[in-house]
């Protein structure tokens, strides 16, 4: 397996999207993950915007799903 920890990771030659899901529901959460993990990318998921933040100072995503209460709900 050819994986590269960088931001152009490859795995098996296909380019890998870091995606972030913040959502309060983990059914939601697990739900919105599925298919990129099937695609073999990169998904972490945050329960509120507090660790959303925390995961944002750390690392860059390429994409990130939220509803707009669990954005706006810091806690």
């Amino acid at each position: 397996m050819n994986y590269d920890s960088s931001w152009g990771a490859r795995l098996k030659g296909v380019h890998l999207k870091k995606i972030l899901v913040i959502d309060d529901e983990v059914a939601i959460r697990d739900l919105i993950e599925l298919v990129p993990r099937r695609e073999n990318d990169v998904v972490q998921t945050a329960e509120n915007g507090k660790i959303a933040l925390q995961l944002l100072d750390a690392v860059l995503y390429h994409i990130m799903v939220t509803s707009l209460k669990t954005a706006l709900n810091y806690g």
